[in-house]
């Protein structure tokens, strides 16, 4: 355990609450609508106080989507600091291992943050300047990502990777007397970047998203180049003797066969790229007075709400060392860990968690109405009451 751990659980908690609004603007590299998901889901491991060792097995094990397993490469290095003086040191490597997972890196992307995070940190001598020094270069380089990538240029955002990666490291190096809900309004700081134009038009794909575990033997090959003609979208994350391979590939059937000539499949995920319908709810909608939210106990699916435009707050379901948003989870997994005879039980978010989607709605929204469900078992509504009390917008 390090005494950044405080740290990486309050940044978890700042990217969770926006990740509707990254699901929302995700283009590059495939529009699929699951960047904020996906992120939600990898780097569930940085919410527990654990050993960083430890920390940086379950990031590989969870790491799921192209922005999960770039993420958790960075995060497996960046998860050891313990300290100042190895914030720099730590950021360098966790850039160079995101970067040597591609094998089609591109600039504009959360690789580009990870970029200016390492040579700000660099920079920085005192451990008291970091915040002021560091958000406006990191802020700078998320709003250039809407002009380096072609389809983020035609579609008038920001690179969801990019900007989750800004609102982690906001709330990762936020000072922790000021407290978060007197930071900088995402919606303010990229204004016009945060919603596809009317004009814009996804590429459909019909590819599938497959996320690999592979256990290998001596490998004369390098595996990028191994796996170069079944797909594109290619990350690999390296251990001893195994690979956590996430690519997007045309056809299933002939990636498994020529993985199962290579090793072991340990592991194995595959989900249909259908394109997100993107029908935006606007950044502060005029049509309604109220934006509603409500929790995971109206059990209501994550579709559901996003189809009626509802913010929904997760609980988490955890089983074993793993640690998923309520809303993530399928019930057919749910119940086949349950038949194996596995513990599955449940989590109520943070206050500190619960805080933030409260104010990142009413920034997004202006005034919310918060339908709550979950009571007297979750702690939602006096939560939900105390933060109104104390940060009242509107009535």
């Amino acid at each position: 355990m390090n005494n950044f751990r405080p740290h990486f659980s309050a940044a978890y908690s700042r990217l969770t609450a926006w990740s509707d609004l990254l699901d929302r603007i995700n283009v590059f590299p495939v529009a699929d609508g699951d960047t904020g998901a996906n992120l939600r889901i990898s780097l569930s491991p940085l919410r527990r106080d654990e050993e960083a060792a430890t920390t940086a097995a379950r990031l590989a094990r969870c790491a799921t989507g192209n922005s999960g397993n770039i993420a958790a490469a960075f995060f497996r290095q960046f998860c050891r600091v313990q300290g100042f003086a190895d914030l720099a040191g730590r950021a360098a490597a966790g850039r160079h291992e995101a970067w040597r997972a591609v094998a089609d890196p591109c600039e504009g992307t959360m690789l580009s943050v990870f970029d200016t995070l390492a040579a700000s940190l660099a920079a920085c001598r005192r451990e008291e300047e970091i915040h002021a020094q560091l958000m406006p270069a990191l802020a700078a380089t998320v709003t250039r990502s809407a002009e380096l990538v072609p389809s983020l240029k035609s579609a008038g955002v920001v690179d969801a990777g990019a900007l989750a990666m800004y609102i982690f490291f906001e709330g990762f190096f936020r000072p922790a007397d000021t407290g978060l809900h007197s930071s900088v309004s995402i919606v303010d700081s990229f204004a016009g970047l945060l919603s596809l134009r009317q004009s814009f038009i996804p590429e459909t794909s019909g590819d599938h998203c497959v996320d690999v575990v592979l256990r290998h033997g001596q490998r004369q090959t390098p595996m990028h180049r191994s796996l170069s003609g079944h797909g594109d979208s290619l990350v690999v994350l390296e251990d001893d003797d195994t690979l956590k391979i996430h690519i997007h590939t045309g056809d299933p059937q002939g990636l498994r066969d020529h993985l199962d000539s290579l090793g072991e499949v340990v592991a194995w995920t595959d989900r249909s790229m259908e394109t997100t319908a993107f029908k935006q709810q606007p950044v502060r909608p005029t049509a309604m007075a109220y934006h509603l939210i409500t929790d995971a106990a109206g059990s209501i699916s994550r579709e559901m709400a996003c189809r009626l435009g509802v913010t929904l707050l997760d609980s988490y379901i955890v089983c074993g060392e793993t640690s998923k948003p309520e809303s993530l989870c399928l019930p057919e997994e749910i119940y086949a860990m349950m038949r194996q005879g596995r513990r599955v039980t449940t989590a109520q978010a943070s206050t500190f968690e619960r805080h933030q989607h409260y104010e990142s709605a009413c920034q997004l929204y202006g005034n919310c109405l918060y339908l709550c469900v979950g009571s007297v078992y979750t702690g939602n509504y006096d939560t939900a009451v105390s933060w109104k009390n104390n940060h009242a917008q509107g009535d």
